[in-house]
């Protein structure tokens, strides 16, 4: 598959009489073939690996089906998706240079007897660094033209010296380039997005957030780009199958991919009888479905969207099943993520788990002398670390048992409980409304207690296993965001905002009043 996407101008407006191509890390011989082509015509040729490119153009929908596919093309510039960008600016001498690039490229395909694929080597990318180096050097020498925003300027440097300092030191190998392709990402990216899907961050905060996010879809992509990409074929084909329109409707699209890797699980030894699981799930959704107005229009409705599961729990090895069995407890209906769970239980327990979730539960309980499963939710509740407490207290809502109420009114008066889980608690009360568990909530109002607290999560410690990943690097500063956001959020503002919602009543910080209301109008 040959694609010619945006020929004839600069990348950037600066790198001038150049064109990269994409695609030809797999085959080397080629690649030099295209340099000879470039050199014969008068044209620059700037090899780059197509991950590296992202699903920025058409050929992403042959990758996956293993299509070669070789991406010719001049790059972004300062008029790309813009009604400035006029026939009179194209280079119409670059542009005819490389269709004379395209064109042998075409003829040596053609006539070769048998294009032979090679895996990309380490080594192999080197031509890739090369390109990198020499398009950030031009951008930077001059980036008022380039169109690069003063606030940027210094991140435009700083990946530079990051490329150069991987081509003289000769580095390059899987990691670090993984790590540039995701550095590049939050830098360039913002640039090659039209501004209508870019949009426009109203603060520089919003503006680092929005790069962050593109980084960690970028790491994303770069791992499961082939299962992204399986979830658009599937949308498109429905579309063109029922054609949804104002007046006419389709069933409802649902997608998902999960997938936990074996080297995504971690499950070390801390302790005599102490151990820690760390695990990451990636997970990726997409939905369409079209609604009916009060019309009796249809619009329709779309929700794409990735997340990063991270998985974590310390304590006794059996305390560390409890969770796994616990998380297929919530995804046992959930075919790939009841999968991926299954792995990690095998993992912490040694052996293969094939039964349905009900027989492993049977055998936790024989195995724990529980007399049914409130009984041992009432344990992983009291007994357990507090990510297993959690866990447990948000599986409990579907189970709202006797002892489970009672075990949650402890929690809730027990002040040396981590906050997180009594914030769980609150969560509970608030949504099973029983009269106990609204009372406790009562006592709680005028508590200042935080929430949130930083070392609550793995992921953000030096010693989390996994924390020289690219992903969870790009992930990190998206959940120090969200942090930041909700460390103003106490154990009194939640159980206030519980019994808002419950009663349709605010009495603000007066634990007496609300207990009074509570009497007055009992809920069970």
């Amino acid at each position: 598959m040959i694609n010619m996407d945006m020929l004839g101008r600069d990348f950037f407006d600066v790198v001038q009489h150049a064109v990269f191509v994409a695609g030809v890390e797999r085959y080397p011989a080629l690649r030099e073939d295209i340099c000879r082509f470039g050199a014969q015509a008068g044209i620059r040729i700037l090899p780059l690996g197509t991950d590296l490119i992202g699903p920025r153009s058409d050929h992403v929908a042959f990758e996956p089906r293993g299509v070669p596919c070789l991406f010719f093309s001049c790059g972004t510039f300062s008029d790309y998706h813009k009604p400035t960008d006029t026939a009179d600016k194209l280079n119409y001498e670059d542009l005819e240079r490389s269709a004379k690039v395209v064109l042998g490229t075409v003829r040596e395909i053609a006539t070769c007897p048998r294009l032979e694929p090679a895996v990309p080597s380490e080594s192999g990318y080197a031509a890739e660094l090369r390109t990198v180096c020499a398009a950030m050097s031009e951008i930077n020498q001059n980036p008022a033209r380039a169109g690069v925003k003063p606030d940027d300027a210094g991140a435009f440097e700083r990946f530079a010296h990051e490329a150069e300092d991987l081509l003289s030191k000769g580095s390059y190998d899987r990691h670090s380039r993984e790590k540039l392709i995701i550095d590049a990402s939050g830098i360039l990216a913002p640039y090659f997005l039209p501004s209508q899907i870019a949009g426009k961050a109203k603060s520089a905060e919003e503006q680092n957030g929005s790069k962050q996010l593109m980084k960690y879809l970028y790491a994303f992509y770069l791992r499961y780009g082939p299962q992204i990409m399986e979830g658009y074929r599937g949308l498109v084909a429905q579309l063109l199958k029922y054609h949804p329109g104002p007046v006419r409707g389709m069933p409802r699209f649902y997608y998902q991919f999960y997938d936990i890797a074996d080297d995504d699980i971690s499950l070390s030894r801390q302790a005599e009888n102490k151990y820690a699981l760390n695990v990451l799930g990636n997970s990726w959704t997409m939905t369409a479905e079209v609604k009916s107005s009060k019309w009796l229009l249809k619009s329709f409705n779309a929700y794409i969207g990735s997340s990063l599961d991270a998985m974590d729990c310390e304590g006794t090895l059996e305390q560390v099943t409890d969770y796994c069995l616990l998380r297929l407890r919530r995804d046992q209906t959930n075919a790939p993520v009841a999968a991926a769970i299954r792995k990690v239980l095998r993992t912490v327990s040694g052996k293969e788990t094939p039964g349905p979730y009900q027989e492993l539960l049977q055998a936790r309980l024989q195995r724990g002398g529980f007399k049914d499963e409130t009984d041992w939710l009432v344990d992983c509740i009291l007994e357990g670390t507090p990510d297993l407490a959690i866990l447990a207290i948000d599986e409990a809502g579907r189970n709202p048992g006797a002892g489970v109420l009672s075990s949650v009114c402890q929690v809730l008066a027990d002040t040396k409980m981590r906050p997180d889980v009594r914030a769980a608690a609150i969560h509970y009360a608030g949504k099973i409304r029983n009269d106990k568990l609204l009372a406790a909530l009562c006592d709680l109002v005028p508590d200042p207690t935080p929430v949130c607290r930083r070392e609550f999560f793995p992921i953000l410690s030096k010693s989390y296993p996994f924390s020289e990943r690219p992903v969870v690097e790009a992930a990190r500063p998206i959940v120090e965001r969200q942090i930041k956001e909700s460390l103003s959020e106490t154990l009194g503002g939640l159980s206030r905002g519980q019994l808002k919602r419950v009663t349709k009543r605010d009495f603000g910080k007066d634990p007496q009043r609300w207990r009074d209301r509570l009497q007055t109008h009992p809920f069970s």
